[in-house]
């Protein structure tokens, strides 16, 4: 921050007015999250890698805390070698999880009655039967 200035009070209260000014990039930096690849990973051959190493030998006079650490590290070294990493889509699991395909008429259905009933077009029972229809298609789906 640079140029603090406090000005007067606000109205006929105590508060004081504080400007100032932030120095700094005004560009937003955008993070790109990585993650593991899974989908395509061999993992016989990170068994193979982690199986390689003498764990016993390894172990031999070292306490809980430094043994898991050594074994983390082997185990992580093995991963960057094995696994490639891909960069995280934003949109990729934003829907929930019992929403599936099948339930899309339903709902579509359901907003295009409720439009008819606003309008006076069609009467309030069709819109309770699309309601109760749609609500029982969800609770089958979230079971």
């Amino acid at each position: 921050m640079g140029k603090v200035a406090i000005g007067d009070c606000l109205c006929h209260s105590d508060h004081k007015v504080v400007e100032f000014h932030i120095i700094g990039d005004r560009r937003k930096t955008a993070s790109k999250p990585s993650t593991l690849d899974v989908g395509g990973a061999e993992f016989r051959l990170l068994k193979e890698l982690v199986s390689k190493v003498p764990w016993e030998s390894a172990f031999e006079g070292i306490w809980v805390h430094k043994s898991w650490s050594l074994f983390k590290s082997h185990l992580l070294r093995a991963q960057k070698q094995i696994i490639s990493k891909c960069w995280e889509s934003r949109k990729w699991g934003r829907g929930l999880a019992w929403m599936i395909r099948d339930l899309t008429p339903e709902l579509k259905q359901k907003r295009k009655v409720y439009g008819h009933w606003k309008q006076g077009q069609a009467p309030w029972e069709d819109y309770r039967d699309a309601v109760h229809q749609c609500r029982e298609k969800i609770r089958a789906a979230k079971v």
